[in-house]
């Protein structure tokens, strides 16, 4: 189809087989959802793969301030509303490559503030149901949940988290939670999961809220999440190369 540019990319599975074709075919890839392994062919092959780029949200960069700025201050709050020197913390994860390293960075971190990994439970990003995992979690006695889903596993996870006013606390990466319906769709269940969003009406530029309240006329008020906001910022950037280019 004579493509020139490819502006997509979700999940590392799917990004590191992408990836390879659009380099067979010296297509530019600007990538918007995925983990730090695509960059890593750069480093080996730079001529091959100097035709791929990453978005700025990728879990070896700002990625990890944004978990680190929700998750610790949560499991932090816990440790001192209990009055613990530790406690104990679960992982409950899709099975993905992309939460893999989210889950070595937690090992890595969670350890120097005060919590014990009782274990890590990782059913599909697609799952319906995860009660036999919240049940094995409440027998691990788990003060808290750091949960990580990028796709409708995680509005099973709020939800049935709600209805068995599950006595641990739930923080983490919850993309479903970061739309505005996640609300309506748990019935209000998800009350006092702590997550973090990407983009609020705030002029950082001038060009930040225009685009925020811009999106939300055009999608019945539904917020822009990560993916919405790196591939506008690509395809700004592909027209505004075209628009040099022929000036």
């Amino acid at each position: 189809d004579r493509v020139k540019y490819v502006i997509a990319g979700g999940r590392t599975e799917a990004v590191l087989a992408q990836q390879e074709i659009a380099m067979d075919h010296k297509i530019l890839y600007l990538g918007i959802s995925m983990s730090s392994p695509p960059n890593k062919p750069i480093l080996k092959d730079y001529e091959r793969y100097k035709y791929y780029f990453n978005a700025p949200n990728c879990i070896s960069g700002h990625y990890v301030l944004h978990l680190a700025a929700v998750v610790y201050p949560a499991l932090r709050d816990v440790r001192e509303a209990l009055g613990l020197d530790r406690i104990r913390v679960a992982y409950l994860a899709e099975k993905a490559v992309w939460a893999d390293y989210i889950f070595k960075l937690l090992e890595q971190a969670l350890p120097k503030l005060g919590c014990d990994i009782v274990g890590e439970w990782r059913p599909s990003h697609l799952t319906t149901d995860v009660s036999a995992e919240l049940a094995a979690i409440k027998a691990a006695r788990a003060h808290a949940i750091v949960d990580i889903f990028s796709a409708e596993g995680g509005t099973t996870v709020s939800r049935q988290w709600g209805e068995v006013k599950f006595p641990a606390a739930l923080t983490g990466v919850n993309v479903p939670a970061q739309r505005k319906k996640h609300w309506d769709v748990t019935g209000g269940l998800c009350n006092y999961e702590s997550y973090f969003d990407w983009q609020f009406p705030i002029a950082i530029t001038d060009k930040t809220k225009p685009y925020y309240e811009a999106f939300a006329k055009k999608y019945d008020g539904e917020f822009a999440t990560w993916t919405a906001n790196t591939a506008y910022d690509g395809i700004y950037a592909v027209s505004y190369t075209h628009l040099r280019a022929h000036e």
